[in-house]
């Protein structure tokens, strides 16, 4: 690990300080503090890379946007690294997993599994296992959102 010590660091912020282009001049200026002096955002409005896609003018993010928006979970990647399994879940509803190969062109599977905030036991929600010779797949399946509001019991009531 490197250590400077204050006076090194004062030194070599003063230095580049020195080589920095000319900011306008402001209370944190005045303070004496080397570092104020240091630009530490971009010098115009242009991207920084070329490859920074432009600014849209696309919508604006609604409610209904954000419960609808489905996020990746517990991914899992087979021992030969030919199958990829996640589920793919709302905040809040019914989840799916989706199994599938690692290889372009090939098919995938997707299985409902209920809602997707419904526990798994002590451990939590284990997501989805893939067995050691890559022929099988587990996962747990809950009541989906519907029936699961419905009570206990499966929507038994009690």
């Amino acid at each position: 690990m490197l250590a400077l010590s204050s006076a090194a660091f004062a030194a070599i912020a003063t230095a580049s300080a020195q080589n920095a282009p000319p900011v306008a001049s402001n209370a944190a200026n005045a303070s004496g503090n080397p570092l104020a002096a240091m630009p530490f955002g971009a010098a115009n409005d242009k991207p920084v890379s070329k490859w920074t896609p432009p600014a849209s003018a696309g919508r604006q993010l609604t409610l209904n946007d954000m419960l609808t928006w489905k996020g990746i979970r517990s991914p899992a990647l087979s021992n030969d690294g030919k199958w990829f399994a996640y589920t793919i879940a709302p905040n809040e509803g019914d989840a799916d997993v989706v199994i599938r190969p690692t290889s372009a062109g090939g098919k995938e599977w997707r299985f409902p599994v209920g809602d997707a905030t419904g526990g798994g036991g002590r451990g939590g929600a284990g997501g989805v296992g893939i067995s050691g010779n890559n022929k099988w797949a587990a996962f747990l399946v809950n009541p989906s959102g519907a029936a699961a509001g419905r009570g206990g019991r499966g929507g038994r009531g009690g």
